[in-house]
């Protein structure tokens, strides 16, 4: 993720660790890339809409739309960490 742009990563042992928004405190969760599937809602992966011209900001706007859940395959190759003590 550091490699993509994201500054608030840290790799630990090959693996990036960071922190979000609406996991509560002393929580970890951890996710096998590999046992993921991307469905999509739509009939394609990712829709986009624009440019057009805002001329209130003087800028081209454009949208990008991603209607889709995520599929976990398998449950044993996902954990959460927990602090019990």
């Amino acid at each position: 993720m550091y490699k993509l742009g994201f500054r608030d990563v840290i790799n630990f042992d090959g693996v990036d660790i960071t922190s979000e928004y609406g996991i509560p405190r002393f929580t970890g969760y951890g996710w096998n890339i590999d046992a993921v599937e991307l469905c999509s809602l739509l009939d394609v992966l990712i829709k986009s809409k624009g440019p057009d011209y805002d001329m209130a900001s003087d800028a081209y706007r454009f949208a990008v739309f991603i209607m889709g859940n995520f599929k976990f395959n398998n449950i044993r190759q996902f954990v959460k960490f927990k602090n019990i003590t």
